[in-house]
């Protein structure tokens, strides 16, 4: 019984000294640099869709005074993100979940742009209900697409990343209307003139999700740069950490 025991004893410590040290990660599960550039456009793009929804507050504030319009104005972006996040889905499945960001955040861009132009509440909630179609149909693919530019394992720090970035998104806001609309009272008097200073706010505003879409079409696919970051393929909804199996080496994710 004790050579018996003595004799496992061997065995067990052969195992340990034979069993060979953990591999070292591998290139594909390190951060690389295309991989950030790629993140730091998603995360770019969320702080665009937190400039659009919280610049509602400092328009009300340039032009409605009453209760109503006050309503339209702050309400229609939520309307139409909630009417661009039925439809991201299966649009990101039908034309990739790039080319659906892309769409979405030029769409975003052009009609917070167009707010710069309105003359009337409700040419400003109409622009205002488009841009939240934009930012509702950006949403998914945005964080989808964070998993996918992410090494293996770190799906949930790209994804904190990238939500982080709403907040920077309205620490520009406030910037922007603290340096664009100043302080003191607001300039209600004559909302609608060419030269009312929320133009120059609305029409700032809209530049952020027009830089952030260069940033996307740059650095994470269709401009060539990004091809080689993403995992997965486009349209096998596998994105993450579960999603790697079969699909390495895919290149572009809209190829």
């Amino acid at each position: 019984r004790e050579q018996s025991k003595y004799a496992m004893m061997g065995e067990r410590q052969y195992a340990r000294l034979a069993t060979p040290p953990p591999a070292s990660p591998s290139p594909g599960e390190r951060w690389t640099w295309p991989m950030l550039r790629a993140l730091l456009a998603l995360c770019a793009a969320n702080a665009s869709e937190s400039v659009q929804v919280l610049s509602a507050g400092f328009l009300i504030d340039e032009i409605a005074t009453v209760p109503f319009d006050q309503i339209a104005i702050a309400a229609s972006v939520y309307l139409g993100m909630f009417i661009g996040g039925l439809g991201s889905g299966a649009a990101a499945d039908s034309c990739g979940r790039v080319r659906t960001l892309l769409v979405s955040l030029s769409l975003s861009a052009a009609a917070a742009a167009a707010a710069a132009a309105a003359t009337s509440v409700a040419e400003l909630a109409a622009c205002r209900a488009l841009a939240g179609v934009g930012i509702g149909g950006a949403t998914p693919p945005l964080f989808a697409l964070a998993t996918e530019v992410a090494p293996r394992g770190q799906s949930g720090a790209a994804i904190i990343a990238v939500s982080t970035f709403w907040v920077v998104g309205q620490i520009l806001a406030a910037a922007l209307a603290l340096l664009l609309l100043r302080s003191g009272p607001a300039a209600v008097a004559a909302p609608w003139a060419w030269g009312a200073r929320w133009r120059s706010f609305a029409l700032s505003a809209a530049a952020v999700p027009a830089a952030s879409t260069l940033a996307v079409w740059r650095f994470v696919g269709e401009g060539g740069a990004g091809e080689g970051v993403l995992r997965g393929g486009e349209g096998g909804g596998g994105g993450g950490d579960g999603g790697d199996g079969g699909g390495e080496g895919g290149g572009s994710v809209d190829e």
